[in-house]
């Protein structure tokens, strides 16, 4: 048995080795632990999350006396509506809608016509944020596009009670 020196081989190649694997891991954790590159941005509920439309349709689905509903009213009498009387017909049907208890909240409705505002019930708050934000185009017999947009205007409202309503 005659050796004339000690292996070092593995070792050589072993401990850089496992050197550079801590140093990756270390640089990673630093990354996506630490500086939360790898966060999801929304873990709660945004108000952009929460722009279904179910409301405007139960809004334009709701029947007006002597005129079908509420889009049928829209679209056969946009250029002649009695204004005054169609936001009685409409108030009481965005009041009804839920709205955040104790907070400073209301639901805006805006109709567009050929981006003009024709009507509007919108009440707002300064500093508040627009939630809920739907929209819908209804065809006129022109083949003009009406717009409309139903929101909720609140101040001081979290995620949570927004979800509530």
């Amino acid at each position: 048995m005659d050796k004339k020196g000690i292996d070092f081989g593995l070792s050589i190649y072993l401990v850089p080795a496992m050197f550079l694997l801590v140093l990756i891991l270390i640089f990673y954790v630093i990354v996506f632990f630490v500086l939360g590159v790898a966060k999801a941005p929304d873990l709660t509920i945004r108000s952009e999350s929460l722009s279904d439309s179910s409301k405007l349709n139960v809004l334009l689905t709701s029947p007006i006396e002597g005129y079908g509903d509420v889009s049928d009213f829209i679209i056969n009498n946009h250029d002649s509506v009695d204004y005054k009387r169609f936001n009685e017909i409409i108030k009481p049907k965005l009041n009804n809608f839920p709205k955040p208890e104790y907070k400073n909240a209301f639901w805006n409705l805006i109709i567009e016509r050929e981006d003009k505002k024709i009507f509007s019930i919108e009440a707002s708050t300064i500093g508040a944020s627009d939630y809920n934000k739907q929209y819908i185009y209804l065809p006129t017999k022109d083949k003009s596009l009406i717009k409309i947009t139903l929101f909720l205007n609140c101040f001081d409202c979290g995620n949570k009670e927004v979800a509530k309503s």
